[in-house]
């Protein structure tokens, strides 16, 4: 029944975060290179309801869901392609939160990506693992945004090449901070989710460790460009693969 209700709170979530308040709005497209709030805290709205949700179930089923809803956005995708009604409808709908290739059907929309990252994640990994690399794609990629757009100076492509795409050093930097400090909270009330330990005492340090893992792995996760691959797909898979294969045993 929790978890029912948690989905049920994830849909409504979409459509109030979505909700146009004026028709004029609906002119306006933004593109990857605008702040775009409104797509953050739909992202990390999102994704932090997911991660709550995936406390009441397990991780197959969680993963059953989350890619079931993954093929139905490509099957909605596919429609749009072929009627421009559906795509009509869709657009007026969604179009708060879309960005302008998503808008022209050029490509699948970042929802996609989120909800097959997040399912691949969950049959991948560990439940305690991929819940946290769900934590990172919802908070590390939107903080990544937010602090590269206001203050990204230094392109990471001088250090990477094309591997670092058109990232920032302070995209990354806050990555990593908000990252590390939603680990560390998150495993800190979390503790009987997370810990098998016995020893109270020495929970705050292991969450530490954990959390400064955390950082590293989606930071790097985030200002990797593999192939041009959306961070949505990548970011919770890498940061899943990092994260067990360094501090797996702590978890």
């Amino acid at each position: 029944m929790s978890f029912v209700a948690c989905v049920a709170a994830i849909l409504l979530f979409q459509y109030l975060v979505s909700a146009r308040q004026d028709d004029v709005a609906l002119n306006h497209v933004a593109r990857r290179e605008d702040l775009h709030l409104q797509r953050k805290v739909q992202h990390l709205g999102t994704g932090a309801m997911i991660y709550v949700a995936l406390k009441f179930i397990d991780r197959w089923t969680g993963a059953s869901v989350l890619l079931l809803f993954a093929l139905l956005f490509y099957g909605l995708h596919k429609v749009r392609g072929c009627s421009n009604t559906v795509n009509a409808a869709y657009i007026k709908w969604f179009s708060s939160i879309l960005r302008q290739h998503e808008v022209s059907r050029s490509a699948l929309p970042g929802a996609y990506y989120f909800l097959l990252g997040s399912g691949f994640s969950l049959a991948v990994f560990s439940l305690r693992a991929a819940r946290l690399a769900i934590l990172h794609l919802s908070v590390g990629d939107p903080a990544a945004a937010f602090f590269g757009t206001l203050y990204g100076r230094h392109k990471l492509v001088t250090l990477f090449g094309k591997l670092g795409g058109n990232k920032s050093l302070e995209g990354s930097v806050g990555c990593f901070c908000v990252t590390a400090i939603s680990t560390f909270a998150a495993l800190m009330v979390e503790q009987d989710f997370y810990f098998d330990m016995t020893g109270k005492e020495d929970v705050a340090a292991v969450a530490g460790t954990v959390s400064l893992a955390a950082g590293l792995g989606a930071a790097a996760a985030e200002l990797l460009d593999l192939g041009g691959w959306d961070d949505n797909l990548t970011l919770p898979l890498l940061s899943g693969m990092f994260l067990q294969s360094t501090v797996g045993h702590l978890l």
